[in-house]
């Protein structure tokens, strides 16, 4: 065995997939986010801006999120199949 975990390539391809499934599923909360904004009293301009960002802001957190989930899966698979963790 010649890693542990994931590799670099291996987190990098999961976490564009899960971004590209995360933005997918953040419309309704754009939406959501730029009527609060716009009831906060900013401009439309300021407050698709501000909704845009935390559209992706939620994205990547959400990517971040997976490829760090699969990683400890894999490192605690990796673990057991190398006889360090009881089955």
């Amino acid at each position: 065995m010649e890693t542990i975990g994931l590799n670099f390539n291996d987190m990098v391809m999961l976490q564009a997939s899960t971004i590209g499934e995360a933005r997918e599923g953040v419309e309704k909360e754009t939406d959501l986010s730029f009527a609060q904004y716009i009831h906060q009293g900013c401009s439309e301009d300021e407050a698709h801006f501000r909704a845009e960002i935390t559209a992706q802001i939620a994205s990547f957190n959400t990517a971040i999120s997976a490829v760090i989930d699969a990683n400890n899966k894999r490192i605690f698979s990796d673990l057991k199949k190398a006889g360090l963790l009881n089955p």
